[in-house]
């Protein structure tokens, strides 16, 4: 298992994270002005990754069985996106970024069904205790602090995006992430300028200068975590992957000034232990 890449992936986004929640909230952008840039550049920035490294891209890949999944994971990909950020502006960084872990259990328990090869016992345990760890860290008084504008995010995340970690894991069988994100990401663009374009406005340069590291740095860190997927497979990356909302927490703290607790602190502990005892007996 390659520690390196899903750590790195972990790292890029949980910054890519706390700089969305400075444009929404710092730097007052609307999420749907947010959408019309974002994904735009997200597009760009695959593309020139595609042009520098040239991964195999072609026709022979597109079979009827991977347009029907492109459609799919297209559906999965949006939803996911529009909840989030429509959230973010709204809500928490640490709460709102808190919802998407509540994918992770599912995910690895749909994951280990349908791939033999996602079937380790001890990484399945460790990955199982690391996000159980990490909800428990988010319960208040007895249930997990979820508003109730949080409710669909939250159901998409426990119903349908344990679905997604299944169809990009039968695409990198077969493709390599970087002509995957570019022609996923082609997809979402589209859809996304559909919808939101007319919120498309001027923005200062410093929003801008934020919009494009945040983006950058997010392309990056989903094509390692895919690489990641391919080579380490899908259960250790998302063990590792529980790291990601606590780092936001603990960025949310010193940056945006929200609320240290020293139960999530215990949380982080207990996944770098399980992340260091699966990297130890692989």
């Amino acid at each position: 298992m390659n520690l390196l890449l899903p750590l790195a992936a972990t790292i890029l986004q949980a910054a890519s994270a706390v700089v969305d929640k400075i444009i929404l909230s710092k730097r007052k952008l609307s999420y749907e002005t947010y959408m019309a840039y974002s994904f735009p550049m997200v597009f760009v920035v695959n593309a020139l990754l595609l042009i520098l490294f040239s991964p195999p891209l072609g026709v022979g890949l597109f079979t009827n069985a991977t347009i029907l999944l492109l459609a799919i994971d297209l559906v999965i990909i949006v939803g996911a996106n529009v909840f989030y950020y429509k959230l973010l502006g709204k809500e928490s960084l640490s709460e709102t970024y808190t919802i998407g872990l509540l994918s992770n259990i599912p995910s690895v328990l749909v994951v280990g069904l349908f791939f033999i090869s996602e079937r380790s016992p001890l990484t399945l345990i460790l990955a199982l205790v690391s996000v159980g760890v990490l909800v428990a860290a988010h319960y208040k008084k007895g249930r997990l602090s979820v508003s109730k504008k949080e409710a669909v995010y939250a159901a998409w995340s426990l119903i349908v995006l344990p679905f997604g970690a299944v169809i990009s894991k039968q695409f990198l069988f077969t493709w390599n992430p970087i002509s995957l994100e570019f022609v996923r990401g082609g997809l979402v663009m589209m859809v996304m300028l559909f919808f939101y374009i007319r919120y498309l406005k001027m923005v200062d340069y410093k929003t801008m200068l934020l919009l494009i590291a945040t983006n950058a740095v997010s392309t990056v860190g989903w094509i390692y975590y895919f690489f990641s997927y391919q080579q380490s497979g899908v259960v250790f990356t998302i063990l590792v992957l529980s790291l990601q909302p606590l780092l936001v927490y603990f960025a949310s703290v010193f940056l945006l000034k929200e609320k240290f607790e020293v139960k999530k602190f215990i949380a982080f502990c207990i996944i770098v232990s399980s992340i260091v005892v699966a990297e130890v007996i692989k």
